[in-house]
């Protein structure tokens, strides 16, 4: 090849011209000479493949076109089995979940009994109810008289909402979990009620409700600790006048009655939805409000997404556009691209739900991913199209094109391919499913650009030789026409070869030559390298500071009332968390002396942890049931197995208030062994996600030092246990991330020095938008997970189109640089572009999950852009250009 300054372009390989050029004189010895090392075996190879696709393509442009539509249309039958999966539980609940092996457990050992019903004794998240948080207006005082009595008149009208059904009417009186035959409620709220009704006789006035604390004693003798249904409460003297919340639970009958009890469940949630009360601020939440949520978080956002899509489609077809040029324009290609994404997302969705695979919220992301990369390859390769030589014969164009972009292309799409995939194997099934869908819709996505998207890019050439107009394809004068007047040059005219020479996109122009300039010289390269540094430090401090959890509050959208619900009681429930059950799944010789005092030990060793409330709120039945032997003259009787067992049947759990532990204790069938028993912790210190990973993990390590067997389990530890697969999700993701890359890279990048920077400029992406997510608040979770993936595969697209260019050709680096960023430096702009427009729908957006994908998309495409266009090339530059005298020339 022939490189000298008295050219007025550069040959780079035959068909690629330019017209605005860095001429570079590097002295021998003085550089890393890149074409010393090669590694490119296998991209030959795909060279040649789409060499020779070309060719056949030219004969046959229509084949693929009709296979590919065939295609879409038979994998697209699939998806009348398409089903919507909303369940948080299936969602974010990981595989082999121990809570979930416990709560079978206790489920078979303990089952319900909606006639002798305990609220602490539930298991299941799911469980009908209907939950209340109640909060005095203006931040007042709750136990204030006037308030109290609001209170009360709401609990009244939710336990008299009647519904109508075709047995007749029903309210909550008729639906409610029992304890005997009394409706189980809120003890608080009982005492509450006698109070006010006890000082409306008074002729003392009343200002305020005081309750004892931390108890209150009901009719049958039985304690029920105040923390667990109030809030913030300033606690004088052994009593509580002023408190900022009150919850109230209002539990239903599942089983036969669990239909009509659903049906309550709503009415009454709609209900409270249309209700204004004067004093009192009304926040609730049913036992499918989470599931209902995730519901109408997808249905709302597909208005969005599809906004989205228009606006990026609009805007590309714009950035296609040569305002000097009628007939160089290529306005169609990104509306194609679209129609391609759209075939794939049809064709993966209708196949894996003929695999039986759910669809779900996280994976409403998936076309999004989808549709940045069709845009940014259509981008690359309209790019790549206008640096050939437009006298060449179409053919040839379309072959020298997809030999360049097609091998860039397979390179980054097989990198992520394998990514998601790998991510696939996720312990968390919404992970899982958003990386099928994802994984298998990019192999589609990749198949159908070079069958549909190629053709039409060929019939688009040959416009464009035939000199006609890209909108209307009607035959046009060119520019340099004398009888062209300037309205039909501004808007018809184009063309011709002398035109062609001069109507080069000026973005274009402007990289490959005033923004290359740049990197010539030590002082901006030297710059460059420290804002790099800085960059890379600052992330890792950033990182290093992420939290790591999701709220679970998070799920809901922030204008309903399942958000404001779950995120009163998070802020004003600081002090106590669940209620653990502790659970004796072997037959125990409970009269044993030796034993007796073990388990004590036991207990004495869980109420030591700084998790667990004083032993005085721990609800155990054979703590009690020593201490009223203790309390008799014959102690000795709890040493004998008999005694032990009568006295227990028939005389302790006969008393009304220590009859609750009947649900605590499972005798064999002859009721004169006790085959699995359970005690009830208290827990506090747990306002964090931290802390309750930290929690539930401590009580499980102390139940595994005890020799018998023991379940530890509360329904919230299926969140906990989703919140503490956030770190090994993101260690996986980043492993694979940097694996992957680096290996395909290797493989399939001509220069390992070059595949080598390509894996550190993605890892560098994926760092800096982990330390930057911690300084904006978004904490490390499994919704931030999804958007990361997203993330990884825009990064390896960034990096990889030019790491490949970069070693495409055998130049100077200066040079080289050049036609690597005349190529895919406006690509890359015209993507970001589109994409940073097109997230201002997403700006505001009532949801959690979508507000952190705007923040995350956001962070990606500005950092993106950073490393594509200024740390990259900073990095070839450093290691393969020595000291060079740079000359400019047209």
């Amino acid at each position: 090849m022939h490189y000298s300054s008295q050219q007025s372009q550069i040959d780079i390989y035959k068909p690629v011209r330019h017209l605005h050029t860095l001429v570079v004189i590097i002295p021998a010895g003085t550089a890393m000479d890149i074409r010393a090392i090669k590694s490119n075996c296998i991209e030959r190879i795909l060279r040649k493949i789409f060499r020779m696709y070309s060719k056949l393509m030219c004969r046959f442009p229509f084949l693929p076109v009709v296979l590919s539509l065939l295609a879409t249309i038979g994998f697209g039958m699939g998806l009348i089995f398409f089903e919507c999966e909303y369940s948080f539980e299936a969602l974010y609940v990981p595989d082999h979940s121990q809570a979930l092996r416990d709560q079978k457990k206790v489920s078979d050992l303990f089952p319900l009994d909606f006639y002798q019903f305990s609220p602490s004794r539930v298991y299941d998240t799911r469980q009908i109810r209907v939950s209340v948080g109640l909060t005095a207006k203006d931040d007042g005082n709750l136990f204030a008289y006037e308030q109290i009595q609001s209170v009360l008149d709401i609990n009244e009208q939710i336990m008299s909402f009647p519904i109508l059904h075709q047995d007749g009417v029903s309210s909550f009186r008729d639906l409610c979990a029992k304890w005997n035959t009394s409706c189980v409620l809120n003890p608080l709220l009982i005492y509450l009620n006698n109070t006010v009704h006890s000082s409306t006789h008074s002729s003392e006035p009343q200002y305020a409700i005081s309750v004892p604390y931390p108890k209150i004693i009901d009719e049958s003798g039985t304690e029920h600790f105040i923390d667990y249904y109030v809030g913030d409460a300033l606690v004088v003297s052994g009593s509580v006048s002023d408190a900022r919340f009150l919850l109230v639970e209002y539990f239903l009958r599942g089983g036969p009655d669990e239909e009509l009890s659903r049906t309550w469940e709503r009415a009454i949630v709609e209900h409270l939805s249309n209700r204004e009360f004067p004093l009192v601020e009304v926040a609730f939440s049913a036992s499918d409000s989470l599931d209902q949520a995730q519901e109408e978080l997808l249905s709302s956002a597909v208005a969005n997404f599809i906004g989205m899509v228009v606006l990026m489609t609009v805007l590309a077809m714009f950035t296609c556009m040569m305002l000097r040029d009628n007939v160089m324009s290529k306005p169609w290609l990104p509306l194609v691209a679209v129609v391609t994404v759209a075939m794939a997302v049809v064709s993966a969705m209708g196949l894996l739900s003929f695999c039986g695979l759910p669809f779900n919220q996280a994976a409403l992301l998936m076309p999004f991913l989808l549709l940045w990369t069709g845009l940014h390859h259509v981008f690359f390769m309209i790019s790549t199209w206008r640096c050939n030589n437009f006298s060449s014969d179409i053919k040839e164009t379309i072959q020298e094109t997809l030999e360049v972009t097609g091998t860039s292309i397979t390179i980054a799409t097989l990198t992520e391919i394998v990514i998601f995939f790998i991510c696939a194997t996720s312990s968390v099934p919404v992970i899982r499913a958003f990386c099928l869908y994802t994984g298998v819709a990019m192999i589609f996505n990749y198949v159908y650009q070079f069958t549909i998207l190629a053709p039409i890019m060929l019939l688009f050439g040959h416009i464009e030789v035939a000199n006609r107009h890209c909108c209307t394809c009607l035959q046009v004068r060119s520019k340099d026409n004398q009888d062209n007047s300037t309205v039909y040059n501004v808007f018809c005219a184009g063309g011709s070869d002398e035109f062609a020479l001069k109507s080069v996109h000026i973005v274009k122009t402007f990289f490959d030559t005033t923004f290359t300039l740049i990197f010539a010289y030590i002082i901006p390269l030297l710059v460059f390298a420290i804002f790099l540094v800085v960059y890379i430090v600052v992330s890792i401090v950033g990182s290093s500071s992420i939290a790591v959890g999701l709220e679970i509050q998070n799920m809901a959208p922030t204008a309903s009332h399942t958000y404001n619900y779950l995120d009163l009681r998070s802020q004003q429930m600081t002090d106590f968390g669940p209620l653990v059950s502790v659970v004796f799944t072997e037959e125990i010789r409970y009269w044993d002396k030796t034993v007796q005092r073990a388990l004590e030990d036991t207990m004495t060793d869980f109420e030591k942890s700084s998790f667990v409330k004083p032993k005085d709120y721990t609800q155990c039945w054979f703590i009690d049931y020593y201490q009223h032997f203790n309390l008799t003259d014959d102690k000795d009787l709890m040493f004998d197995e008999d005694e032990f067992i009568s006295t227990l049947r028939f005389n302790f759990l006969g008393r009304p208030n220590t009859a609750k532990y009947e649900l605590d204790i499972k005798f064999q069938a002859n009721k004169s062994v006790i085959a699995s028993s359970r005690c009830i912790l208290s827990t506090q210190n747990v306002t964090t996600a931290e802390d309750q990973g930290q929690m539930m993990q401590e009580l499980r390590a102390i139940a595994s030092r005890i020799d018998t067997e023991i379940v530890i389990f509360a329904p919230d530890f299926f969140l906990y246990e989703q919140q503490m697969t956030s770190a090994p999700e993101i260690i996986k993701l980043n492993i694979a991330t940097g694996l992957c890359t680096l290996i395909m890279a290797l493989l399939l990048v001509p220069n390992p020095f070059v595949a080598l920077c390509v894996c550190l400029m993605t890892m560098s992406i994926l760092t800096g938008l982990t330390g930057f997510m911690s300084f904006w608040g978004i904490s490390l979770d499994v919704i931030s997970i999804i958007n990361l993936l997203i993330c990884v595969g825009i990064s390896i697209e960034l990096s990889t189109h030019l790491a490949y260019l970069y070693t495409y050709v055998s130049i100077s680096p200066i040079s080289r640089l050049s036609w690597s960023l005349g190529i895919i430096g406006f690509p890359v702009c015209q993507s970001v572009a589109c994409t940073l427009v097109s997230l201002f729908l997403f700006v505001g957006f009532p949801a959690y999950f979508y507000q952190t994908f705007a923040k995350v998309i956001f962070l990606t495409m500005s950092f993106g852009l950073l490393h594509s266009l200024i740390f990259f090339p900073t990095i070839l530059m450093i290691l393969f250009k020595g000291k060079s005298h740079v000359n400019y020339t047209k």
